[in-house]
């Protein structure tokens, strides 16, 4: 094996094992020695790939975030743009309830506090934007959604109505299954930006 695809497997390692324990113990009940220990590594291999627990956070959401990408590349093959939509947001909902309620609660914590905080909020949030936007600009052109608002409001509306229901979500242990709780509350947001 080749010696990028060797540190690539290790990093991936480590980061199924970093999320392994955050979900059964919590994020700030786990340490690094914790982490090398499970993945049979040596504590020292683990700042060869990740500088902080806080960034192996960030990049096992980031790496569970691009799972996404193959259904934006080829789409569902549906009539409609809101079903599309409705497609993608299942598949984020597969993907984050995958993660758990301890690891995303942990997430916005970190998030919140934490040195990466800005870019990791921001590359998650236009993550959301870009995936979404030409799907609203395709609504508007074909006359399915409403055209009376900019493009990039309405995406950044639906990632702020996006991150309210994962953040209720992830902090309230009697909240409906993430699936769930997204089909009824963009059904709300897509019947708002509906052409009537």
């Amino acid at each position: 094996m080749n010696r990028w695809k060797q540190k690539e497997k290790i990093r991936k390692l480590l980061q199924q094992k970093a999320l392994e324990l955050f979900k059964s113990q919590g994020y700030h009940q786990t340490t690094i020695m914790q982490i090398t220990e499970s993945a049979g590594l040596a504590k020292g291999t683990f700042f060869n790939y990740f500088r902080t627990k806080e960034e192996i956070l960030y990049a096992i959401n980031d790496w569970h975030m691009r799972l996404i990408e193959p259904e934006i590349q080829n789409p569902a093959n549906t009539s409609s743009l809101t079903e599309q939509i409705y497609t993608l947001l299942r598949k984020l909902a597969s993907i984050t309830e995958e993660l758990g309620q301890e690891f995303m609660k942990s997430f916005f914590y970190v998030s919140s506090i934490g040195n990466g905080k800005q870019k990791n909020e921001n590359n998650y949030m236009q993550m959301l934007i870009n995936t979404f936007s030409p799907l609203f600009a395709q609504g508007q052109a074909s006359g399915e959604f409403r055209d009376d608002l900019p493009t990039d409001v309405i995406a950044s509306t639906f990632s702020h109505v996006y991150f309210g229901t994962l953040y209720y979500w992830c902090t309230n242990t009697a909240s409906p299954p993430l699936k769930e709780l997204l089909e009824k509350t963009f059904m709300l947001f897509l019947t708002g930006i509906r052409k009537t």
